[in-house]
């Protein structure tokens, strides 16, 4: 880039101008040290040439024209290469793992599903009547409220359903990314209910709770759940 710099002000030299420096002035190396290519204004000296003739009203905007494209292409050469840089620098940022590790996120839900439906079981034979102790059942639903506040920030969009062969495999239906607005509030509205089945204080309330709860994941499941068909035999 100084050689870049360096080329830009011989050419200008070339021109007739001189540059007139608009930064601060630098103690260490004079007056207009303070930036390598910095904001610049063109100066025309005209001392020596008689004023009122129209050749060195030609000649000036020549010159300045001719400093316009300079600038204008060394800052375009000086750029580019850049541009696609910096692009891949953001990709790769730290953390961004839909982009590095997309399989590995689509797993990751998936394993937090199974989890979830796991304490779902004890939790559903106790909406079917079944007698279960409440503590167990609530310690249940307390870790499915846990899940269940996680599992929406797992589907970042490079984790969408593809077509391509190498694409990882996920049940997860389009509509999620169509409409995420409405599928991180249903995830919400069930995660609070799971809440509330962890602090029922009687079977019977915690009852009410789990069925609430069941019809929920029911809900969501039906829309943004995609279930492939069996093989054809």
């Amino acid at each position: 880039m100084l050689r870049a710099c360096s080329d830009l002000a011989e050419r200008v030299g070339e021109c007739g101008l001189r540059w007139q420096h608009g930064g601060t002035p630098s103690p260490q190396r004079g007056e207009g040290a303070g930036r390598i290519c910095g904001s610049v204004v063109p100066s025309i000296d005209t001392s020596e040439i008689p004023s009122g003739s129209s050749s060195v009203r030609n000649s000036g905007s020549a010159r300045f024209g001719l400093l316009v494209v300079v600038i204008v292409g060394a800052t375009v050469l000086l750029a580019a290469p850049f541009a696609p840089w910096q692009a891949r620098a953001e990709q790769r940022v730290p953390g961004l793992t839909g982009i590095d590790h997309a399989a590995d996120v689509i797993q990751a839900r998936q394993l937090l599903m199974s989890g979830i439906e796991e304490d779902m079981q004890a939790v559903d034979l106790a909406a079917g009547g079944k007698d279960l102790p409440l503590d167990e059942l609530k310690a249940n639903a307390y870790r499915i409220n846990i899940m269940l506040v996680a599992f929406p920030h797992l589907f970042p969009p490079q984790t969408k359903p593809s077509t391509a062969p190498d694409a990882p495999s996920t049940a997860a239906a389009p509509e999620i990314w169509q409409e995420f607005d409405a599928f991180y509030g249903q995830v919400d509205a069930a995660a609070t209910v799971a809440f509330e089945a962890s602090q029922a204080t009687a079977i019977d309330q915690f009852r009410e709770s789990a069925k609430k709860l069941r019809a929920g994941c029911d809900g969501c499941h039906g829309k943004y759940m995609k279930v492939d068909p069996p093989p054809r035999p």
